[in-house]
């Protein structure tokens, strides 16, 4: 026969293999229960429970002697096993991962994709020469930069450009005094 207590937990002890719950379970009486080492890894499976809570324990008499089943926190977050899926639907889930995952299909679409490119001589011969054209832009980029001495190696001419219109640009400082200037001025 199970019996259940509830109760505040305010102190777990451990000594020589078994774990001492101390539990208040009225204004002026506490008890302890007397878990073993093995238990109360079910019993607390992500380890040391929150102190100054109230728990509903159940304890089932082992002959004369009291064992914990069973410790569950009253004011704990709970997911209602109604609202979990079944395990045939998360199998079910697990057959349309496969089937959205199925790559022989993609692959076939790519080289059919590949094929009419392939067989495009017009399309081809766009390719080639947007490909001449990329290899002589970046020969002619890398040419420029090894001649090039110092920061200009690291620089494209573009972005030397750019750094030096900004440089241009007035600072908060210049600004900051035009505006001061401007208003004793006038």
């Amino acid at each position: 026969m199970n019996k259940k207590i509830i109760g505040m937990l305010l102190e777990v002890a451990y000594g020589k293999g078994y774990y001492v719950l101390s539990v208040q379970v009225s204004k002026d009486d506490a008890i302890m229960l007397v878990v073993d080492g093995q238990n109360y890894v079910n019993i607390f499976p992500t380890g040391q429970p929150a102190l100054r809570e109230i728990y509903e324990f159940e304890i089932q008499m082992v002959k004369t002697k009291p064992v914990v089943v069973s410790a569950f926190r009253v004011n704990a977050e709970l997911v209602v096993a109604d609202e979990i899926p079944s395990y045939e639907a998360l199998q079910d889930l697990d057959t349309t991962g496969r089937e959205a995952m199925e790559l022989s299909k993609l692959r076939e679409e790519h080289e059919k994709q590949l094929a009419a490119i392939e067989a495009d001589p017009e399309l081809l011969a766009e390719l080639d020469k947007a490909q001449k054209e990329e290899t002589e832009w970046r020969q002619i980029s890398i040419n420029r930069r090894l001649q090039a001495a110092g920061i200009e190696q690291i620089f494209s001419d573009d972005d030397v450009a750019a750094i030096e219109n900004e440089s241009k640009k007035p600072t908060l400082t210049e600004l900051a005094r035009a505006s001061r200037e401007e208003r004793t001025d006038g």
